[in-house]
């Protein structure tokens, strides 16, 4: 059987580029005459929840889910989608803190906050600088994702119906997984080495989705284009739905096609050159319908697209806001800064296809992709969730915090990559093999041919030294970028004497900022003891936390008047 596609294959996937680039045009000349910045970032904050609910989800689920996550299932168990409970936590969590503050202050750049919270824009553009074709805009953007994310979330569907099919039914993959130790979810050692751990899984990927639904511009841009908070929310949590129904779908393809293929592992076979592969092999392997092949290449596409066109639009809004505005005339009109900042989407565009071909020499994509993102997601949730959630901490204390806390993780990262670690996989075997060359769509193994070695399996990861450090695991490296910066930030906090600035409560989360009403003023008060302590004679006196505490007793209870007057 060839591997080749059909005609219908190539105008599945040709008509899957066409129309997202349709939906860009359409809005481009509809919105040719945007006067303002809101417009073109928000979309005028009037979109729809449904749509921003599946772009929400079209922008951290990408090729990666369709391909990256049944990868790590096949060849290292289950254990992983522990990471669809750490979500929904997380992101109730990102809703319930995070989501207030920044919808009610309606930012174009979210890092805006960080110099309205901490009174420096080189903080602000530290983060913006380190997590830093949407030429048309939010509506483009957010109408183009609800069409990608339809299409990979149907294209999973499709893989998984067939592979369990193909495998005889549910129970038939239950019995194969859990037989050959797929179904791993009984690790619960603290061992941050360990790809299977529970907590590894569970923590590390839960800071990873907090992060990205409480403190990502593409994710606060997206529900601040909607007109209330209650439809912000509401979108989030319906994002929330779709983003578990879909990490499963793909977790559980990984577990079908294992199942499938046992006993006859491609990878063993040399069909395929990596783990990452086997999801399209077993797509042209086992589908011969016309346009089903291309139909999933379409929803691959699809997946990187969708985060593309997000992150590009956010991405130019980030660059507008935090540097090159500040730096122009303010005198430039409206629709100028509009034409700059798609002139910026470009340009960030062609960048990325150049970094897309150097990732095709990129092993795990899953593993290379939580790598790069860990080193920055911690440190830099712990900036605005200490922000958010912690008045007393101050400019010098989070500072402080997010550099070493930064350095540490890239240094981490870094020392991974110049002395490599292969993680423990679990066994495949290729010894019950009994094809011919007309069984596989892509196979190139003479049919008398026996395979029975297999990979050794490291059971346990023993690093000595720095290796400490460069070996921790990529699921763990979120949270621990977290607690590090947010515990040096407390600790210089206290020792600076605390924030002296102007306590503004719309910069908080209005249940931690009310916290501080409940605490005893003898424990406010420490904080300006410490601080007091470590402060030489003449610097400038902290201001006295009682006197915050009485204000802010004040205020809650003049707002609290308010609401029984009107």
């Amino acid at each position: 059987m060839s591997a080749s596609f059909h005609i219908l294959d190539y105008a599945v996937l040709v008509g899957s580029f066409v129309l997202p680039s349709l939906i860009g045009l359409f809005f481009t000349y509809k919105d040719r005459h945007q006067q303002n910045k809101t417009e073109h970032f928000l979309g005028s904050r009037q979109l729809g929840v449904i749509p921003v609910c599946l772009s929400l989800m079209a922008s951290f689920l990408s090729a990666i889910t369709v391909l990256g996550y049944p990868a790590e299932v096949y060849m290292r168990g289950a254990s992983i989608s522990i990471s669809v409970f750490s979500s929904i936590l997380a992101t109730i969590c990102a809703g319930e803190i995070m989501v207030p503050v920044f919808y009610r202050l309606q930012l174009i750049s979210m890092h805006t906050y960080l110099e309205r919270r901490f009174h420096t824009p080189i903080l602000r553009r530290a983060i913006s600088g380190a997590t830093a074709l949407s030429c048309g805009g939010m509506k483009a953007v957010v109408w183009s994702d609800v069409f990608q994310m339809s299409l990979m979330f149907f294209a999973l569907a499709m893989v998984l119906v067939k592979a369990v099919y193909d495998v005889g039914g549910i129970d038939e993959v239950y019995r194969k997984t859990n037989e050959a130790g797929r179904l791993n979810f009984s690790n619960f050692r603290v061992d941050p080495y360990a790809a299977d751990s529970f907590w590894n899984c569970f923590l590390g990927m839960g800071v990873l989705w907090f992060s990205a639904n409480g403190m990502s511009q593409q994710q606060v841009q997206r529900y601040c284009s909607l007109p209330t908070m209650k439809k912000a929310r509401l979108a989030l949590y319906l994002n929330m739905i779709g983003v578990a129904l879909t990490l499963s779908k793909a977790f559980v393809c990984g577990l079908a096609i294992y199942a499938f293929y046992h006993g006859c592992d491609p990878l063993k076979l040399g069909l395929i050159r990596m783990a990452d592969q086997i999801m399209p092999y077993f797509v042209l392997d086992r589908f011969h319908i016309p346009g089903v092949r291309g139909l999933f290449v379409a929803a691959v596409f699809a997946g990187s697209l969708s985060t593309l066109s997000s992150g590009l639009n956010s991405m130019s809004a980030c660059l507008w806001e935090d540097f090159f505005a500040p730096l122009l005339s303010p005198d430039i009109g409206p629709k100028r800064a509009v034409l700059f900042t798609k002139c910026i989407a470009l340009g960030l565009g062609v960048l990325a296809i150049g970094f897309g071909f150097i990732s095709a020499y990129i092993g795990n994509i899953l593993q290379a992709s939580l790598g790069m993102a860990a080193a920055i997601t911690g440190p830099a949730c712990a900036v605005y969730l200490a922000g958010v959630t912690l008045p007393f901490v101050n400019t010098v204390g989070v500072s402080i915090g997010f550099a070493v806390s930064l350095a540490v993780c890239i240094w981490s990262v870094v020392g991974k990559l110049l002395n490599p670690l292969k993680y423990p996989v679990l066994l495949v075997s290729a010894e019950f093999c009994n094809w011919t060359t007309s069984d596989s769509a892509v196979s190139t193994v003479d049919q008398n041919t026996t395979v029975f070695y297999s990979r050794p399996l490291l059971d346990t990861i023993h690093p000595k030294g720095l290796q400490h450090l460069y070996y921790i695991h990529p699921y763990v490296m979120p949270a621990f970028g977290l607690v590090l910066t947010i515990a040096i930030a407390i600790i210089v906090s206290i020792f600076t004497g605390g924030n002296s600035q102007k306590i503004d409560s719309g910069l908080f989360n209005r249940t931690c900022y009310r916290t501080i009403t409940w605490t005893p003023p003898i424990c406010l008060n420490i904080f300006c003891y410490l601080g007091s302590v470590f402060q030489s004679s003449d610097s400038k006196p902290t201001k006295d936390l009682q006197a915050i505490h009485e204000d802010i007793s004040l205020e809650t209870q003049n707002s609290q008047n308010s609401c029984v007057t009107n």
